[in-house]
């Protein structure tokens, strides 16, 4: 068995990072790598530092054990993140990375000795919406798998049509669909204190208004939930409304620092 990864390893474009008022860190969705948010570090220079967060078992970590607890995940987080909190930092995740960055934010003002300035989530139902209901994903083949990820619309259709890219990420697709399943929310009463950004695509049936509205209750800040083009992935297609709400509300940070 091997041990840690260095830290370093969680951030494959550390070298690219433009330098900025605030931190931030920016999770995948289900399968997906930290190349996601590669392009955002130049799309937001001079606003913030964007560190894309490359997660086990996938990219330049393929051959890594992947992570599929969610308490075990956030636990390896808190400790690549952690050297680099000592300025004002914000977290976004998409889909699953939505739920992860949540607890990394539960967790940052007892790890990290100062909360997150924001919370953005995109595509990402609250987290009362999950519930411990065992493991399915691994009562299906690889072939039932695609199928069901093709009619819940939460992976790229690329990387379902690819055969030889979707081998190298049904590990990591395997591992991340467990994470969601065997999450079971926040204990009651738990509540942020940073302001919650929310991100949910017009064409995205899979997130409706109730899975939005529930993030208002996990913050005593102000919560503000918004719309852009496109289906779940938004990012991909239509990131330029994501973009500039995000550099809108990061500047706003920035200023208050």
């Amino acid at each position: 068995m091997t041990g840690p990864a260095p830290l370093g390893r969680w951030f494959p474009y550390e070298r690219a990072v433009v330098d900025g008022p605030v931190r931030l860190f920016c999770l995948p969705y289900a399968g997906g790598s930290a190349a996601i948010y590669r392009d955002w570090q130049a799309q937001l220079a001079g606003v913030a530092e964007v560190w894309p967060v490359q997660l086990p078992g996938r990219g330049g970590r393929l051959r890594e054990r992947c992570i599929d607890a969610i308490d075990e995940l956030v636990d390896r987080l808190v400790e690549a993140i952690g050297a680099r909190t000592d300025r004002p930092f914000a977290l976004f995740g998409h889909s699953m990375g939505g739920i992860v960055a949540f607890e990394l934010a539960r967790r940052a003002p007892d790890a990290f000795g100062r909360p997150a300035q924001v919370l953005f989530v995109s595509a990402t139902p609250a987290p009362t919406m999950f519930g411990t209901e065992g493991s399915a994903v691994d009562a299906l083949d690889d072939g039932a798998l695609v199928d069901q990820l093709r009619r819940l619309n939460g992976t790229p259709d690329e990387v379902l049509r690819d055969p030889e890219l979707l081998r190298l990420v049904l590990p990591a697709l395997r591992a991340d669909l467990r994470l969601c399943e065997s999450y079971g929310g926040p204990p009651p009463g738990a509540v942020l204190d940073c302001r919650v950004r929310v991100f949910a695509g017009t064409d995205d049936h899979g997130t409706d208004a109730a899975a939005l509205d529930g993030w208002r209750a996990t913050t005593s800040a102000d919560c503000i939930v918004r719309h852009v083009p496109g289906g779940h992935f938004f990012i991909h297609g239509s990131s330029g409304p994501l973009l500039r709400a995000l550099a809108d509300d990061l500047g706003a940070v920035a200023g208050t620092h």
